[in-house]
């Protein structure tokens, strides 16, 4: 089965964050501009090194090393000209092959100008389970995550805001450069059931941990469960995903995707990619994507947009 090692990417995802069905810290706003395109169906997917964020059992599928990076601009068009983007970079090195493990590591920033600002170490190793009686069958992943919140200074921090709604002159202490760190882990697993079928799992936020400056404010363990079914030109999709709201319920999120790939002789290959998604909340979500892929590298474009009831 042959990989991309490298994949250089440039996604645009306006609307995205406005389509969440819930605002929170470290909200998944689009990780990999192929993974926007398939409206974030990919837990079952997951064989690139994006993996570390959506399933970090894909890891093991790797025969060779991968280098992906993103840069996606959100919410353009601002009239305050907030810059809110995120921003990813990820390696993923299989041992031998991928016949002892594949280890990953991967940065992960959103930021809304130097206001507010979200990072994400992770550290990631997958293995193949049952190798010798059941070869490529079982995967097992984790990934452990090092989480750092901050909020900025602005010029607004010099200058409270009473509970009258009347300026106060003096600086308000939330937002005078507070910061907060955390430990965190993902883990994930899938299962070939059949050559070109695959089922996976992924539980995100394992740990659970408290994100809150000076309240409780912990987050929400999430539960993926995806399909997928693949062949060397085409992937088709579907994730079920249960997502921790603010108000402690569960959000439930439908998303069916596909993908095709289009080959040609001596210009490399075409991909295209939507997606539908639906959810609590009247969360309703399309997303569409566009791939150039030559030699030993890959380049996506990826775009989601809020669609009517």
């Amino acid at each position: 089965m042959n990989r991309i090692p490298t994949r250089l990417l440039a996604s645009a995802t306006a609307a995205a964050f406005l389509a969440l069905p819930a605002a929170a810290a470290y909200e998944d706003v689009g990780v990999g501009a192929r993974v926007t395109g398939l409206g974030h169906a990919y837990t079952g997917v997951a064989d690139d090194v994006y993996s570390i964020y959506y399933n970090p059992a894909g890891l093991a599928t790797l025969e060779r090393p991968e280098l992906g990076t993103t840069y996606a601009r959100l919410l353009t068009g601002l009239s305050d000209g907030s810059n809110v983007q995120n921003s990813f970079v990820g390696y993923a090195h299989p041992f031998d092959g991928g016949r002892r493990g594949t280890a990953g590591v991967a940065w992960n920033n959103f930021g809304v100008g130097g206001l507010y600002s979200e990072n994400q170490l992770m550290a990631s190793y997958a293995r193949g389970l049952f190798a010798r009686s059941q070869p490529g069958r079982y995967y097992v992943g984790g990934t452990l995550k090092y989480l750092s919140r901050s909020i900025g200074g602005t010029s607004a921090a010099g200058n409270g805001i009473s509970d009258t709604g009347v300026a106060t002159g003096a600086p308000d202490p939330f937002l005078q450069n507070v910061s907060k760190t955390n430990i965190d882990a993902d883990l994930g697993f899938l299962w070939r059931v059949r050559p070109r079928w695959m089922v996976g799992m992924m539980i995100q936020h394992a740990m659970e941990p408290n994100v809150g400056f000076n309240e409780n404010d912990k987050l929400g363990r999430n539960i993926k469960l995806g399909g997928a079914y693949k062949t060397p030109f085409s992937t088709l999709s579907g994730d079920v995903r249960f997502q921790s709201a603010p108000d402690g319920s569960k959000d439930k999120i439908l998303a069916l995707a596909a993908e095709k790939w289009l080959p040609t002789l001596l210009h490399g290959s075409f991909g295209i990619r939507g997606s539908i998604s639906l959810g609590s909340r009247d969360f309703r979500q399309m997303g569409l994507g566009l791939s150039y892929k030559i030699s030993r590298m890959q380049f996506d474009y990826g775009f989601t947009l809020p669609w009517p009831a």
